[in-house]
């Protein structure tokens, strides 16, 4: 598809940033920019929060047949959150610092997906607890989720995913912007 992808790791402290990139192709002289603000959450303070939604493309070119299979295909991530309308939008987001409750000593963390355009939500979850199957540590619960767009026409929209710790009842929320062509 053309993409490329750059990695280049730093140790920063929690707070908000913006990374900005430019590239230059050497045969055509060609020059692009991009950038996004991010935000790296402060885990020493041991309240609920949440990573950056990292957003991923599986087209119909990507299923095959896994039915006896734990192998699912894989996932490109998707940095320009451009999505073709035919395809399905996966996300991952990690909950840090869930709460542990006194009666199972488990963490008991909650999950609502919404997606909006044109500040209306055209797609919204029920609530839904996150699975916490086999886990023991639950400083850092993993959720994804996917996102079939064939039934959004194309344009700007919003995802917004909120995550509700049901015992220290705190929330957090985070969203994104992306585009369905």
């Amino acid at each position: 598809r053309g993409d490329i992808t750059y990695t280049y790791p730093a140790n920063l402290a929690p707070g908000l940033y913006q990374v900005r990139v430019a590239v230059r192709d050497d045969k055509s002289g060609r020059v692009g920019t991009a950038h996004s603000w991010i935000e790296l959450p402060d885990l020493t303070k041991s309240r609920l929060c949440m990573s950056s939604l990292l957003l991923g493309e599986r087209t119909q070119a990507m299923m095959r047949n896994v039915s006896n299979s734990t192998d699912v295909g894989s996932v490109m991530l998707n940095p320009s959150h451009r999505f073709r309308s035919d395809s399905t939008m996966r996300f991952l987001v990690f909950a840090y610092n869930a709460a542990i409750s006194q009666a199972d000593q488990k963490a008991d963390v909650a999950v609502q997906v919404l997606v909006i355009r044109d500040d209306q939500p055209v797609i919204t979850t029920a609530l839904r607890k996150l699975s916490i199957d086999g886990m023991t540590d639950f400083k850092r619960i993993p959720y994804a989720a996917e996102v079939p767009l064939s039934g959004l026409q194309a344009g700007r929209y919003v995802l917004q995913v909120t995550l509700i710790d049901r015992t220290s009842k705190e929330s957090t929320t985070r969203q994104t912007n992306f585009e369905v062509y």
